[in-house]
């Protein structure tokens, strides 16, 4: 039996072919591989970036929750204070004359006079007089000078009565507007 010669180069031709086929098929499955790999890295690298702007967003959301509610919590704070300042800004623009007696050399001072306790001294006042002998009470006082404005009001105030005098600033502005 002989094998012929174009039968056996037919056989060879057909190999070859079948190995460059075979050969461009690995190639393309192996760039298509590639190319795929490629493609879910490029994937998971947009998944991983929307999964991060998303968690900084949530993380902005809630510090401008956070924010909201401290300004909120400051413009309480704000105005509650000013409702304090308001309410001290009167009593402190509450200026009691302790007489209207005066010689003619006399000018006016002012002395600040506090009681810790005065509750004990009037039974039954209300909160808003204790409070403010607590923080204490400006009173315009006609003497000749500030030794004498403290010891006229030490007279009326006695310090063992709990009574604390303190000031014997001249008056700033003229007492005659009063």
């Amino acid at each position: 039996m002989a094998i012929s010669f174009s039968l056996l180069f037919g056989i060879a031709a057909g190999l070859t072919a079948a190995g460059q086929v075979a050969s461009s098929t690995a190639r393309r499955i192996r760039r298509m591989r590639r190319d795929t790999r490629a493609r879910r890295r490029q994937v998971d690298e947009l998944f991983q970036a929307v999964r991060d702007k998303a968690k900084l967003t949530l993380d902005l959301k809630r510090e401008e929750r956070k924010m909201t509610a401290e300004l909120e919590e400051l413009r309480s704070s704000v105005t509650e204070h000013d409702r304090l300042a308001e309410a001290r800004r009167a009593d402190e623009a509450l200026l009691y004359v302790y007489d209207e007696r005066r010689m003619p050399n006399d000018s006016a001072f002012t002395v600040t006079i506090t009681h810790s306790s005065f509750q004990t001294v009037s039974r039954g006042a209300p909160e808003p007089v204790v409070s403010s002998w607590r923080m204490g009470r400006r009173y315009l006082v006609w003497a000749s000078s500030t030794k004498l404005a403290v010891s006229k009001t030490l007279q009326r105030f006695p310090p063992e009565r709990g009574y604390v005098v303190k000031g014997g600033d001249p008056y700033p502005s003229d007492p005659e507007e009063l």
